[in-house]
Parts: C-alpha cells; structure tokens; sequence
C-alpha cells in the first residue's frame, strides 16, 4: 500500500480532467455540434 502513496496526485488530476471532459460534452451537445462530438468519440472501437 505505501507505493501507492506516490501516486495519490494522480487523483485530483484525473477528476479534474473528467469534469472537464464532460463540461466540454455537455456544451457541445449544448450548441448543437454534434459532428464535433461525433469526430472526437466514434461509435465503434479501434483495431
């Protein structure tokens, strides 16, 4: 458990970088851009 320590910063970040994620997805659904939304996320997995 103590080497998980060293990576405890990573949290903030990654809950800041989620809510921003979805801010951005709620305000291009927002403005009706949903070719923007479609370009960044598809629909079916790569590979």
């Amino acid at each position: 458990m103590p080497a998980l320590v060293s990576y405890l910063w990573l949290l903030p970040v990654g809950v800041l970088l989620s809510g921003a994620y979805q801010v951005f997805n709620d305000w291009v659904a927002r403005i009706r851009r949903f070719t923007t939304n479609a370009i960044q996320t598809p629909d079916f997995p790569p590979g």
